[in-house]
């Protein structure tokens, strides 16, 4: 899976709060698979599946109060695993794989069965 990782520049974070709180601005107002934010680094990391409108990554985050510097870095990350994917499409995951789990023994139960 095909994911896009940008790196932003944003200035003024002072504690773990105004780190929650620009998590918070950019899961509502986009579709993220993952977003951190490290006032140590002055750096926010989103990694996404679809590309941001860059004018409203940048309306957004002058909205949050804090400096906003602009992309940093913008890069494709190619990612395997259930990591890769999305809360609710992993617990899909996981169910379709319970189902096929439950199919296989009930078709060894059978098969032991008939002998």
């Amino acid at each position: 899976m095909e994911l896009i990782e940008y790196t932003l520049s944003v200035r003024g974070m002072r504690c773990g709060m105004c780190e929650s709180h620009i998590q918070d601005v950019i899961r509502r107002n986009f579709d993220v698979v993952k977003v951190k934010a490290n006032r140590h680094k002055k750096e926010v990391q989103i990694i996404s599946k679809i590309p941001f409108d860059e004018s409203k990554l940048t309306e957004v985050m002058n909205s949050t109060g804090y400096p906003y510097l602009g992309i940093i870095d913008k890069k494709v990350v190619i990612k395997k695993g259930l990591k890769a994917y999305s809360l609710n499409e992993r617990l899909r995951i996981r169910d379709n794989r319970y189902i096929f789990n439950l199919f296989v023994h009930f078709i060894r139960c059978a098969f032991c069965f008939l002998l």
